[in-house]
């Protein structure tokens, strides 16, 4: 059956008779490969509770120490002032997320599976699984962070909106947190970590800004991943996945106005590679004007209202949103008003109208980079209900043919003490295929 009527007739416990097909064995290896790959591992704390599989909930409860008093007291007083003391909690509701790998029974990857057992097994949680769960969690951490609520804009802009291409990293912003951290109720002892867009550290390498490499200082043990030096105190690394690209100001937006299916979207061939799969449509617009190939632009199906600043523009992506994807435009086709992508879209997000004649938008707009600072420990803390599981559900249909290796988890990341991050949003340059993109 297809899967929409897998899913209508199985949807309510697809899965209830498959429990003896969870393979934690292979947990060791999805962790190894978080651990190496993953931008955000070390900066989260996670809290398992397994009670939470239930109700879907932790609740964390935590007492306000009562005000010193420093009023003098009658010298025959019996009675000392009442020391008052009240508590705060906070709730993480976990939620569901997860992926699938769907293999044919003849692909290279089975017949090896089928011949090396477990071997296999990692081969394709390696190649195939691993990597998906990586970027989903390490994403949802990089929102939890950007979403903390302690945040500051470069120069004198007030949001994504009005930051100004000159509004680039200011170095000045490592004291400033470093000042802020000496205020905090536990003061930090150890350095403070940012980790931020490639833009910030290019910016301040331009500027003559003195690192001290991390050679210098390194305890391998204490290095997070990506860490590439010191400036005043703060240890930086760098993430791809702090440049928030497109959503600054517009520069142009493009109704999409033709179905997108998964396979649709690249050019048939780019710097030598054959892309996709032959016959596949590229990505049909109202016009082209304005677009440029080397534009990265991103494919979005909402678009932010003004409720949704500062941290967007309106109209423009939603840097959170589960449905946007980021590409760059390597061929035009302006008689037709198509455009073609450097890789093809692998999902149906743009395969339906949201009204009619529109399947989403194309936006090329001013990108966005951030700077986390994390000032202390539980910033972002993730609450686990469920850690991630691997499955291999036994094929299903007539000829036994296809192969499912699935993954899900249950949990969230959740800004925890937000006083200890704070995030730096600005403006800089993006590399291009041939010169620098500074919009």
């Amino acid at each position: 059956m297809p899967e929409p009527s897998f899913d209508v007739a199985y949807g309510a416990n697809p899965w209830a008779t498959f429990q003896t097909n969870q393979h934690t064995v292979y947990v060791p290896d999805l962790l190894e490969t978080f651990r190496r790959q993953a931008a955000f591992y070390r900066l989260v704390d996670y809290k398992v509770d397994l009670a939470a599989q239930r109700t879907g909930q932790m609740v964390f409860t935590q007492l306000f120490d009562p005000e010193p008093n420093t009023a003098e007291l009658d010298q025959r007083a019996l009675w000392l002032p009442q020391l008052y003391v009240d508590s705060r909690s906070r709730t993480i509701t976990v939620a569901h997320y997860g992926g699938k790998v769907q293999l044919r029974r003849w692909d290279d990857m089975i017949t090896y599976w089928r011949e090396n057992g477990k071997e296999g097994m990692r081969a394709i949680l390696r190649s195939r699984l691993g990597p998906n769960m990586i970027a989903t969690l390490d994403l949802l951490a990089r929102n939890a962070f950007l979403r903390c609520g302690r945040y500051s804009f470069a120069g004198s802009a007030t949001g994504f909106a009005t930051l100004a291409k000159t509004d680039v990293f200011n170095p000045e912003v490592c004291r400033i947190q470093q000042l802020s951290a000496d205020y905090a109720v536990d003061p930090v002892d150890n350095p403070i970590f940012c980790v931020t867009s490639p833009a910030a550290v290019y910016q301040m390498r331009k500027d003559g800004t003195e690192f001290i490499e991390r050679v210098q200082y390194a305890d391998p043990a204490r290095l997070i991943n990506y860490e590439i030096g010191m400036y005043e105190g703060v240890r930086f690394s760098t993430a791809s996945a702090l440049t928030l690209y497109n959503c600054g100001e517009i520069i142009t937006q493009k109704t999409i106005t033709a179905a997108l299916n998964p396979g649709d979207g690249a050019a048939s061939s780019d710097e030598g590679w054959s892309v996709g799969q032959p016959g596949t449509a590229g990505v049909h617009v109202d016009t082209v004007t304005n677009l440029n190939v080397g534009d990265i632009v991103t494919l979005h199906r909402v678009r932010a209202t003004a409720s949704d600043a500062p941290l967007a523009t309106t109209n423009g992506p939603i840097f959170d949103h589960p449905y946007n994807i980021v590409r760059e435009i390597v061929a035009i086709d302006g008689p037709h008003n198509i455009v073609y992508l450097n890789a093809p879209v692998l999902v149906d997000w743009f395969s339906t109208a949201i009204s009619a004649g529109v399947y989403g938008y194309l936006t090329k707009a001013r990108h966005i980079h951030a700077a986390v600072f994390v000032k202390g420990p539980q910033g972002v803390v993730c609450g686990v209900a469920q850690p991630p599981q691997t499955y291999e559900p036994p094929a299903i249909d007539d000829t036994m043919s296809v192969f499912r290796f699935t993954w899900d988890a249950r949990l969230k990341y959740q800004p925890f003490y937000p006083e200890r991050v704070h995030v730096y949003f600005f403006a800089g340059p993006v590399a291009g295929r041939s010169s620098l993109i500074d919009l």
